[in-house]
């Protein structure tokens, strides 16, 4: 009995700790905050409109918080995150990507990336979801074959598939990852949810 009360207090002290790391400011200052805002901890703000946050559940902590960052962690990272709050994001992440792309795109700020794709014609993608099942592809592709992510801005892959498609604009390496890597994580874990949910009987243990 000693022990654990003596474990909680190390913890509480310990997320205390966390807690003062990141500056907490009023929540109530401002513009009303998106309600992901309700499970992190809101610090001092970093620039325009976004702020230090640390998750309430886990302590995890981001110098900038993110929405679409934050709600994937909820979704697909954090460990203790009470079962109908997970739920709820893991369907909003899914929802989310229903929706038209409207993420930030690469910049073109390299002098011989501008130069490799110069001959092709400056098109865009008529089919939306033609571009969203491309980038669907390419995430699947660069998770499962080990390809670095910092080669999505490659100028020299993006000439290979600009040969493949002029129309198709690769987004931004941070683009990529954190949000579209994490929506299929998060995809993946949905239907393990699913499934687990339709099981009877079923028992989880350590072999």
């Amino acid at each position: 009995m000693t022990r654990k009360g003596k474990n909680s207090s190390n913890s509480s002290k310990s997320a205390r700790s966390a807690i003062d790391e990141i500056e907490l400011v009023p929540t109530n200052t401002g513009r009303s905050k998106n309600p992901v805002w309700e499970h992190y901890h809101q610090g001092k703000e970093t620039s325009a409109g976004h702020w230090q946050a640390m998750c309430k559940y886990c302590n995890t902590r981001w110098g900038k918080g993110v929405i679409y960052e934050m709600e994937n962690h909820l979704a697909s990272h954090c460990l203790q995150v009470p079962r109908n709050i997970l739920r709820h994001y893991i369907n909003l992440v899914e929802e989310k990507d229903k929706e038209p792309e409207l993420g930030k795109k690469r910049k073109s700020n390299s002098g011989i990336q501008r130069k490799i794709t110069s001959s092709f014609k400056k098109t865009q993608m008529d089919d939306p979801v033609q571009e969203k099942n491309i980038t669907r592809a390419l995430v699947k592709a660069f998770a499962l074959c080990g390809i670095p992510w910092h080669i999505i801005e490659n100028p020299f892959f993006i000439d290979a598939l600009k040969q493949l498609n002029p129309a198709y604009d690769p987004p931004s390496r941070e683009v990529f990852v954190n949000r579209h890597f994490e929506t299929e994580l998060t995809k993946i874990n949905k239907k393990i949810h699913d499934e687990l949910q339709h099981e009877n009987n079923l028992t989880l243990g350590k072999i």
